[in-house]
């Protein structure tokens, strides 16, 4: 009996002393990765975003059922961590203003609706700095809507117009403001969740996301902005690494860039359908594809992209959006766009 009971305490022993050497060898093994992944730049996940400063009530946007999120009617100041700060009205209708609120359009006016994201919006200037009310004091005797909003893809943009079409007097030119980071957006997979989940401190947010159904038809749904974070990634950057590498997988399952194209000639075909005229401008990023899809649709493609690594066309850090400069730019050949092809830039 004691011969046994010491054979069953040396085993445990033993069986002890192996997951120690296992525990041991896990540690340097993941210790010498860990180095090796932050040595080549990897880093864990700060979920943190930038502070920033809204005044007044410290909320910028509302839930839409439709929309998932839009902005709150009223005057905003956002202030930066830096101390640099924007102006920003928004009107009743949640849209942001495109021209002083005592100066009305005359009921005959021809409409131009702009739809868009950050862009298109002008986070980060001042009202009067943003082209779409560049484009209106060009154009004094049109009335001109930016339907834009921080964060919006191109579904929400198509949704936006259906919406708009059913309730409003059909306009005589709609712009389409597409950038090719759109795509992530529009199908809201893991990494678009990632990136948009720590601002929902700003306001309710949800999202509208699109997948291609049978014999490629349209689906759309609502998403919680939520993100499901791998344990491990906020302190470990071998863990965020592996996570992102998953991520990658996934985007590569879902063919985002197709459901653009589907959306985008959706948005085109609906916008004609109510009698406008369709300008499709890349923005930013790569937007090739989608240009000419929406040409064979019938819209007209416009090069809206400027140089963002030039001087001066960026907003100062933290902020890293388009600057006054750069809705100069994009105003400018807006402007050219909206008075070619014969079209009179007034009725």
């Amino acid at each position: 009996m004691a011969g046994s009971s010491e054979a069953r305490a040396s085993r445990r022993r033993l069986t002890l002393a192996y997951a120690l050497y296992c525990l041991v060898v896990f540690a340097v093994v993941f210790g010498v990765a860990e180095g090796l992944a932050r040595w080549r730049g990897a880093t864990a996940w700060d979920p943190r975003p930038a502070p920033l400063s809204v005044t007044p009530g410290e909320r910028l946007y509302r839930a839409d059922p439709a929309l998932g999120y839009g902005m709150l009617p009223g005057r905003f100041t956002v202030r930066f961590p830096t101390g640099d700060a924007f102006r920003l009205t928004n009107g009743d209708d949640s849209l942001r203003r495109s021209r002083p609120a005592a100066q009305t359009p005359e009921p005959e006016a021809p409409a131009l609706w702009i739809f868009g994201c950050s862009f298109s919006y002008g986070w980060g200037v001042d009202d009067e700095d943003v082209y779409a009310w560049q484009l209106q004091e060009a154009l004094p005797r049109w009335a001109v809507t930016n339907f834009s909003v921080n964060g919006y893809g191109t579904l929400q943009s198509l949704l936006q117009l259906e919406k708009a079409l059913a309730e409003r007097p059909a306009p005589a030119v709609v712009v389409l403001a597409y950038a090719g980071f759109h795509d992530a957006r529009n199908t809201f997979l893991r990494e678009r969740r990632k990136r948009v989940a720590p601002f929902s401190a700003l306001g309710p947010l949800v999202q509208p996301f699109a997948r291609l159904g049978p014999e490629g038809r349209l689906q759309i749904e609502m998403a919680d902005v939520t993100y499901r974070e791998w344990p491990g990634i906020r302190w470990s950057a071998l863990a965020h690494t592996a996570e992102q590498r998953w991520n990658e997988w996934e985007g590569r399952q879902v063919d985002s860039a197709l459901i653009t194209e589907v959306i985008v000639e959706r948005f085109v075909r609906t916008a004609r359908a109510g009698g406008a005229r369709v300008i499709v401008a890349g923005i930013a990023g790569r937007f090739e594809r989608v240009l000419a899809n929406a040409q064979a649709a019938g819209a007209e493609p416009l090069v809206l992209a400027v140089d963002l690594s030039a001087p001066g066309m960026r907003n100062p850090p933290p902020d890293a959006h388009p600057s006054p400069k750069a809705h100069q730019r994009y105003a400018y050949r807006l402007l050219r766009a909206v008075k070619a092809n014969g079209r009179p830039a007034a009725p």
